[in-house]
């Protein structure tokens, strides 16, 4: 094991918040760091995937629980979001954007006992919340979506649409992505080896031919980017229905992944192709 010492220091009568930690972690998996200071301070706090793999070193002495989640928030450069329900969970910057407006009280109140389709539900969510709302490419936008609720937060919103229309949601992507329970499972949850960065792109795709989105992310965020050549054929076919304002590596994961491509960085720039995702460093 390579974490130097542990001491929490609990108060017996003290609240799991006000729980005092003292502790040295050298090159540690964040998920165990992260998993210890869960069971030592009785709170439920939590990793996003993407984080699991990741090392850090910490150290803290008679600290607070919030403290320390912060510090290592800010080795991830990640956020520590508070949820409704008491839990506490370490996420990217996006996702932790998207709690903060589907876990706000809010009422949603509609009537689509009529039915309105799924995509049409999709543009109504991503009109009401400002969010980026997608659907996977093998769902059907047509089908109709008969629903009539109040629901307090958007999170409740959205879990009444997939019990409607049994399909589960997910933030993924730096959007709500809605997908089959198979395909959620299957469908990496980001893209490797890609570094993010500050800008933003807004993808306007609604069944856009890759050739044509590949030309867009060029001129919008003035970067390298093309179509492998041993991929244009599988590729130059594919059609991309993404709209949503998203950072560079989502707007590439949103572009590629649902669609069985992936994106590698060569001394071109930014290659799409349907080769399998180079193995995490």
């Amino acid at each position: 094991m390579r974490w130097a010492w542990l001491l929490p220091l609990l108060m017996a009568t003290a609240r799991a918040e006000e729980a005092r930690l003292t502790f040295h972690f050298e090159n540690e998996n964040a998920e165990r760091i992260v998993s210890v200071i869960s069971v030592y301070s009785k709170l439920s706090v939590s990793l996003a995937p993407e984080y699991h793999r990741k090392s850090i070193s910490i150290r803290a002495t008679n600290s607070t629980v919030e403290t320390v989640l912060e510090k290592i928030a800010k080795q991830l450069f990640a956020k520590v979001v508070k949820r409704p329900d008491g839990t506490i969970t370490i996420v990217a910057p996006w996702r932790a954007q998207i709690l903060g407006v589907i876990d706000k009280k809010v009422l949603y109140d509609v009537d689509w006992s009529k039915g309105l389709p799924l995509a049409e539900v999709a543009a109504y969510v991503r009109s009401v919340s400002g969010i980026g709302v997608v659907l996977d490419p093998r769902l059907d936008g047509k089908k109709k979506v008969a629903l009539t609720t109040k629901q307090s937060s958007l999170t409740e919103f959205l879990n009444r649409i997939a019990k409607a229309t049994e399909t589960p949601w997910d933030l993924r992507y730096g959007v709500i992505y809605f997908a089959a329970m198979d395909r959620m499972t299957a469908l990496p949850r980001e893209l490797k080896d890609i570094a993010d960065v500050q800008a933003k792109v807004k993808l306007p795709f609604d069944n856009t031919p890759m050739p044509q989105v590949v030309g867009y992310l060029k001129a919008a965020l003035g970067i390298r980017i093309s179509i492998a050549p041993d991929s244009k054929e599988a590729l130059e076919a594919v059609e991309v229905t993404a709209q949503a304002n998203v950072h560079l590596r989502n707007a590439l994961a949103l572009c590629t992944i649902p669609y069985g491509a992936t994106v590698k960085w060569t001394r071109m720039g930014y290659q799409i192709s349907t080769a399998p995702a180079a193995k995490t460093r």
